[in-house]
């Protein structure tokens, strides 16, 4: 773009100033706030990737299911962790649009809310509670 008459920068012509690494890092990790939310969502990602990856055994063993049933009921698992992905994030971006301090609040609750249930699930005993409450840390986590 060409910019005539004036000595001001433009957008357009701010926007295609580059970054020094420095500037880079400080924009992405200069406020502790912005950096606690990296951790918590990659260590939320790692719980539903874990997860996803150790359902079929465990089904395997504990609900002494065939493989092939352990893997599509796991598959289920995966379909309502993609399912909470979805309303879950449409929920907090409708609940977030005034105030980003909400949104890091409902983030928060998510977490909590998939490590109670997740805590149950795996204290419960062998049977259809457990698998419940395995579906709802799963909805919420992800």
């Amino acid at each position: 773009m060409i910019v005539r008459g004036g000595s001001k920068p433009t957008h357009a012509a701010a926007e295609q100033r580059k970054l020094s690494l420095g500037e880079l890092w400080r924009s992405l990790f200069g406020n502790s706030v912005v950096t606690m939310t990296y951790v918590a969502s990659g260590l939320q990602l790692f719980v539903v990737g874990a997860l996803t990856a150790w359902l079929p055994s465990f089904l395997n063993r504990a609900y002494a299911l065939p493989t092939e049933r352990a893997a599509a009921m796991a598959g289920a698992f995966i379909l309502v962790s993609g399912v909470g992905m979805i309303l879950c994030g449409n929920f907090a971006d409708r609940a977030g649009r005034g105030s980003q301090a909400n949104k890091l609040a409902i983030a928060a609750a998510y977490c909590a809310i998939t490590f109670v249930t997740l805590t149950a699930a795996f204290l419960a005993p062998i049977g259809p509670v457990q698998l419940a409450l395995i579906g709802v840390g799963l909805f919420f986590a992800a």
